[in-house]
């Protein structure tokens, strides 16, 4: 597991801190900048009945209930998670 993915775990699980070694990792690499930050997208497909206008298969509605953006702030010392949900609109927060 890299250094990234320990943090994005601890995000998901509801840890928002980043131990002192993957900060310490993560600018000895000086690459933290870089990192575009990772895209979810949580719901239900319902299926909507065959294709009827190109290849075959199947078409499905989608029904988001959720869609989170967790990345670095623009100066790469914090991790900010914004989430989307039909009900709350769009929230942020930011964590050392």
């Amino acid at each position: 597991m890299t250094a990234w993915q320990k943090v994005e775990q601890a995000a998901v699980q509801g840890e928002t801190w980043i131990p002192a070694e993957i900060r310490a990792l993560a600018r000895a690499f000086g690459s933290e900048a870089q990192w575009p930050g990772e895209a979810k997208i949580s719901g239900r497909a319902i299926a909507a009945g065959p294709n009827t206008g190109g290849p075959d298969g199947d078409r499905f509605h989608a029904d988001i209930t959720e869609v989170v953006h967790t990345h670095l702030n623009d100066e790469a010392t914090m991790l900010v998670v914004e989430w989307w949900t039909p009900t709350h609109g769009l929230r942020r927060v930011a964590r050392e």
